[in-house]
């Protein structure tokens, strides 16, 4: 009865690695390190409007110089009252752009 499973990692090591490049990418698209990054789409089951209102509730020091990017959340439009500058929103994100983030 005692069975072992092994469950491969959910992400694929020869595309997701530490890039070099990857912080001119991020620059280009206004982001700059440290970031916090949610990347998933904004129907209602992933509670987008509950990260950003908590993210937004946490004290300055712990949001100075980190912004929330919102990537692959289409056409999301933020709760009223949350500041736009709080986040940065990437409608959409291509697979070969993912590795960079």
């Amino acid at each position: 009865r005692d069975r072992i499973f092994v469950n491969a990692p959910g992400v694929d090591a020869s595309v997701f690695y530490e890039r070099k490049d990857a912080a001119g990418y991020v620059k280009n698209l206004g982001i700059s390190a440290p970031y916090v990054l949610y990347l998933g789409n904004s129907n209602p089951h992933k509670n987008v409007d509950g990260l950003l209102k908590a993210y937004v509730s946490l004290p300055e020091n712990l949001r100075a110089g980190r912004r929330l990017v919102l990537a692959g959340v289409g056409d999301y439009a933020a709760p009223a009252g949350i500041d736009p500058g709080a986040y940065i929103k990437l409608s959409t994100v291509s697979s070969a752009d993912l590795p960079f983030l």
